[in-house]
Parts: structure tokens; sequence; C-alpha cells
């Protein structure tokens, strides 16, 4: 059954099933409030040791750091200040 979901899709099943998970933490990661054992626990992790490492090894960056740059960034998103700034930045014309 598994040869087949890999012939099928291009990845084997475990691998379709870690990548759902993981785009599911980033998702929930979004919030700062969301402890990532909370995450760890709610995709059925067992260890939050593992899951930060399984996420690591998926995405190139730890739980943590991950969720930093996503608020750093939203952050960023948020900030009336620089907002007014890019919407008043006109591109040189040439």
């Amino acid at each position: 059954m598994s040869h087949i979901f890999k012939e099928t899709l291009g990845i084997g099943f475990q691998d379709f099933v870690t990548d759902v998970k993981l785009e599911r933490a980033k998702i929930l990661l979004h919030s700062p409030k969301m402890q990532i054992s909370e995450v760890a626990l709610l995709l059925g992790y067992s260890s939050t040791g593992y899951f930060s490492r399984v996420f690591r090894m998926y995405v190139g960056i730890s739980p943590s750091e991950y969720q930093t740059r996503i608020s750093y960034l939203e952050n960023i998103e948020n900030d009336t200040s620089i907002n007014l700034y890019l919407h008043r930045w006109k591109p040189i014309q040439s």
C-alpha cells in the first residue's frame, strides 16, 4: 500500500504525514502565546525534543527560531510607521 502512495504522490506515506503535521505546526507557531510543548502535544508528538528535531530536519530551523522570525515579520507588517513609509516610497523611473 505504501509503495502505491509513493508512486502516486512521489513521497512516502510517513513523509506525507510528517509534512502535513509540520505545516500545521507552522500555523500554530504563528501565535506567540503557543508553547512549543503544546504544539508538539497537539500534533501527536510524545516528546517536545523529538518534535523539535523533526521540525529542524524538515524546516531547517528550530520551532522556537521559526516562532521568533514569524513574530518579528508580523510586527514589521503591523508597524504603522514602516507601512506609511513604504506606501509613500515610489520607485525611481528610468
